[in-house]
């Protein structure tokens, strides 16, 4: 596969599987959607300023909330999604501590453990729908 067609498979899962958790997903799916929609969109506008602590940063809040999620909801994707986020930032810091590594490598790990998470967002969605679990109604927080 080359470059671009990973590329439009990233993208296109990463789409697809944003669509499907907030469609069919509880709160927790719901709020990891919203997450993830955050962490993608904040990475997007730090990525043009090259200044080379803002993935990093981005990427360690996204972390740090799917660690709290994992506290809080009884889900068992946050913590695959949590561990793959951590990978990501074993990424980050190899990146940091050895600046000579390649680029694609650095890249392409970051995207391999991103996917990870996302396709357990996508189990922990399955995982519901094959318990007879109804999705959360049209409301987002519904005390």
């Amino acid at each position: 596969m080359d470059g671009a067609s990973l590329h439009l498979f990233y993208l296109v899962s990463t789409f697809v599987i944003w669509a499907i958790a907030w469609w069919k997903g509880a709160r927790p799916e719901r709020l990891g959607v919203l997450l993830l929609v955050v962490n993608y969109v904040a990475g997007g506008l730090l990525a043009p300023l090259r200044i080379w602590w803002t993935l990093p940063l981005n990427d360690a809040l996204l972390l740090a909330a799917l660690v709290w999620m994992g506290l809080k909801f009884d889900r068992w994707w946050i913590l695959v999604a949590a561990a793959a986020q951590l990978l990501v930032m074993l990424a980050h810091i190899s990146v940091l501590g050895d600046p000579s590594l390649d680029m694609r490598v650095y890249v392409g790990s970051r995207w391999v453990f991103g996917i990870l998470g996302l396709y357990a967002l996508l189990a922990g969605v399955g995982e519901r729908w094959l318990a007879g679990e109804r999705p959360v109604d049209g409301r987002l927080w519904r005390v």
